[in-house]
């Protein structure tokens, strides 16, 4: 959840998403129970349309230019991660634009999961603590932190690097 809340990766991790959308232009809102990101988009032929939402606690609404995907994001376990996508076009979007909107979403997943394979051998390998978030970059993760906290109560605030991340 933390990789789909935050934006900043987004120039280093997504080359596409980043010839499409106006990363400059990228702005993060949260609400009660939900983060939405907007980003300008810089060409009309874009597949992205620009408009992210996460609905806590693991479901993501994503615009396309010819639809849109529910995306729920499910923990499988302490290591692992199951994303289930269901694709809605409109009537009279081609195959063509249907295939291309659905290459470009698995092409996302993708770069993620290989993003987030690698920051996780990173956190296991030690020398990582606990750190603040910045306030800049990470507005959507610690929304995401304080729903959690809510939800699970006061003895989440003992976490520590040790149960934090499973290695």
């Amino acid at each position: 959840m933390e990789n789909w809340l935050e934006s900043y990766h987004i120039p280093w991790v997504h080359g596409g998403l980043s010839e499409d959308v106006e990363v400059a232009g990228y702005e993060v809102a949260c609400g009660r129970n939900m983060v939405v990101h907007t980003a300008p988009q810089k060409r009309r032929d874009s597949v992205y349309g620009g408009l992210w939402t996460w609905l806590a606690p693991c479901t993501a609404l994503n615009v396309y230019a010819t639809g849109m995907s529910v995306e729920r994001i499910l923990p499988e376990g302490p290591g692992a991660t199951r994303i289930d996508y269901t694709f809605l076009f409109e009537s009279d979007v081609t195959d063509d634009d249907q295939r291309r909107a659905v290459a470009m979403c698995e092409e996302v997943t993708n770069e993620d999961g290989a993003m987030c394979e690698t920051v996780q051998v990173n956190l296991c390998s030690g020398p990582f603590g606990l750190g603040p978030l910045s306030p800049d970059h990470e507005l959507g993760i610690a929304h995401f932190h304080r729903i959690l906290m809510d939800a699970v109560g006061a003895s989440a605030q003992q976490t520590t690097v040790a149960n934090r991340a499973p290695c």
